[in-house]
């Protein structure tokens, strides 16, 4: 997995990719040309006025992807968007991200 820094790359992943939201997460995904994953994680000023509040769940949106990143599935761009207010627990946000994922599709199918 590798974190998108690139402004260019974000801003096509918001013009022409698809969107899914679950509870306060939301992701906006396109398919890229690479062989691997590249994920970004967006949180507002206007959902979260506070610096140290938005790195926080920033924070908890990687965790959220750490625990499943082998289960993500290649050449994708992904950009994880929290759009909820800035008083929710890890609990909330981690199990927001995997049903996210788990409705757009970008989780490989486990046997079982």
């Amino acid at each position: 997995m590798s974190r998108k820094s690139e402004k260019v790359d974000v801003k096509q992943v918001f013009l022409r990719g698809k969107n899914v939201c679950f509870g306060d997460v939301c992701v906006r995904f396109l398919q890229n040309n690479l062989l691997k994953k590249r994920i970004s994680f967006v949180c507002g000023k206007k959902n979260t006025s506070l610096a140290s509040k938005r790195n926080l769940i920033k924070r908890y949106l990687r965790e959220g992807i750490v625990q499943i990143q082998a289960r993500i599935i290649s050449n994708v761009d992904i950009v994880l968007i929290f759009r909820g207010r800035g008083d929710v627990s890890f609990e909330n946000i981690v199990a927001d991200t995997k049903s996210v994922l788990e409705r757009a599709n970008l989780l490989k199918k486990t046997n079982g």
